[in-house]
């Protein structure tokens, strides 16, 4: 993951469309968008009709399984796992598609009504039913995670030193009040999460399984993979997180951000005397560095996230996404300019108020802070980090130092070979998991197949379907045991161009 305030883009994913049968959820002739209790695979669950964002219709059901919070422990307490499911088409096989979400804390059965959520599930579908699971603690799973961030919230957040107080203050806070809600925080680790999937698998009578996971949920999929490797059949993943690429290497996430830079040069066209956006923020930090007044008043961290990230300021980049990203160069130009930026003052003493603050940023302060990193990788990004650039590792080890949680064993972030067949899909443009994540992750999984979205973004699998249709087929087709889908190169950025 890559430092970010107020969030990660939380990425996100899939779900629903079908056709149903005796025996399934509801019938054809019933048009209603009321809950209605239906057995589903021999188990009673609330099923209902859901607006499709492209005008058609369709049906879930939606159920929770206990488990304990924390297996092997004889005094745990139960918690509740919430899942949804659609079934597959007429003639889609018997193993089913599980998905489960980025963030950590995103849902997709809270995003069930979101177009690249449902576009996703009508692929998937066809390979068999599909399931959305929520990661403990989020959304339908629960107890659901309640923060309110740091207890002291008005600060003046004017450098990047206060800014790493305040991660520690936020994780700090937020341990205190989940311990005093009840909750042992041991349970919100990944492997506790992968064994809630299977329990939901056992709890419908599914067998072998497939999965699907996006950035966190990569690393998600791949933990279940790797603990349950006789229960996952196969596994698409996007915008991947290893088990040791919590923490993103900046020189990797540099290297994507130059190449969307040099695309921006044809509207840049040597604006303040500097090839492209990127150069030209360099050169802010530089002068921040030395001087905050001759940099329109912003702090060296400042300029750096501005590299990544324009909303804290009322711009509408980020380059994690391609959709986003258009509006970069210009919005540059602006700040460059010293537009907009007299919110300054306000945005500093605001910060602690809008950080912190909900069941996501618990997820990260848990689930990421307890996969952690090795020491071994932790060292190289120390070293590597590139100057004037957002620097990943002090950010998260300021928040989990804050939350203070047990990380996995070390083992754990080292991997282990799994034979499981995958497909990766991971665009070279992209900004939250680097490219190089996949690259590496190939190394533990030699059944697996990369396909590489070329001007990809952290949305690269969405990107990637819009640009190339047949890729719709061609993944329906891998997880039916046919060929890999061929690499894909997107068109160039349609960037705004500057106001002159």
């Amino acid at each position: 993951m890559t430092l970010k305030a107020p969030r990660r883009g939380i990425l996100a994913l899939l779900l629903i469309a079908v056709a149903v049968s005796a025996g399934y959820l509801l019938h054809e002739d019933e048009p209603t968008y009321e809950w209605t209790e239906r057995v589903f695979r021999g188990v009673a669950l609330e099923s209902r009709v859901v607006a499709g964002a492209d005008g058609d219709d369709f049906l879930v059901a939606k159920g929770t399984v206990q488990v304990p919070e924390v297996r092997g422990k004889a005094d745990s307490r139960m918690i509740n796992i919430g899942y949804m499911v659609v079934p597959g088409i007429e003639g889609a096989g018997e193993i089913p598609i599980v998905m489960v979400a980025g963030g950590p804390g995103g849902s997709h059965i809270a995003d069930i009504h979101k177009s690249w959520v449902q576009r996703l599930v009508r692929i998937f579908r066809r390979v068999g039913d599909v399931v959305m699971v929520d990661l403990r603690g989020i959304n339908s799973s629960g107890p659901a995670f309640e923060v309110s961030g740091a207890s002291n919230k008005l600060r003046n957040v004017a450098s990047g030193e206060d800014y790493l107080q305040l991660q520690r203050d936020i994780g700090a806070a937020n341990r205190a009040q989940l311990i005093a809600d009840g909750f042992d925080l041991s349970g919100y680790v990944v492997t506790e999460a992968a064994a809630d999937v299977i329990a939901v698998a056992d709890a419908l009578g599914y067998g072998k399984l497939n999965l699907y996971g996006t950035s966190f949920g990569s690393h998600f999929t791949f933990t279940t993979a790797r603990v349950f490797p006789d229960r996952v059949n196969r596994f698409l993943v996007t915008g991947l997180e290893g088990y040791d690429h919590t923490y993103d290497d900046g020189v990797a996430v540099l290297d994507a951000v130059r190449q969307i830079a040099r695309e921006a040069e044809t509207v840049w066209d040597g604006a303040y005397g500097v090839e492209n956006p990127l150069e030209a923020l360099l050169s802010l930090a530089a002068r921040a560095e030395e001087d905050p007044a001759s940099a329109h008043g912003l702090a060296p961290y400042e300029v750096e996230y501005l590299i990544l990230y324009g909303s804290s300021y009322d711009f509408g980049y980020q380059l994690g996404n391609r959709s986003s990203m258009k509006s970069w160069p210009a919005d540059v130009a602006k700040i460059m300019a010293g537009e907009r930026l007299w919110r300054l003052p306000f945005a500093r003493r605001l910060t602690g108020f809008y950080e912190g603050k909900s069941p996501s940023d618990a997820a990260v302060g848990l689930f990421d802070c307890s996969s952690h990193i090795s020491q071994a990788r932790q060292k190289r990004l120390t070293q590597t980090a590139p100057e004037s650039f957002p620097n990943n590792s002090e950010y998260m080890n300021a928040l989990c130092a804050g939350w203070d949680v047990t990380p996995l064993p070390p083992e754990f972030q080292q991997g282990t070979i799994s034979q499981v067949p995958a497909l990766f899909v991971h665009g070279t443009y992209d900004t939250s998991t680097p490219y190089p994540n996949a690259v590496e992750m190939l190394e533990q999984f030699p059944n697996a197949s990369l396909v590489t979205v070329y001007g990809g973004s952290h949305g690269a699998l969405w990107e990637a379907l819009s640009a190339h249709p047949p890729l719709a087929d061609e993944i329906v087709g891998w997880f039916q045991g046919e060929a890999p889908p061929p690499d894909v190169t997107l068109g160039p950025i349609p960037f705004d161009p500057l106001e002159r």
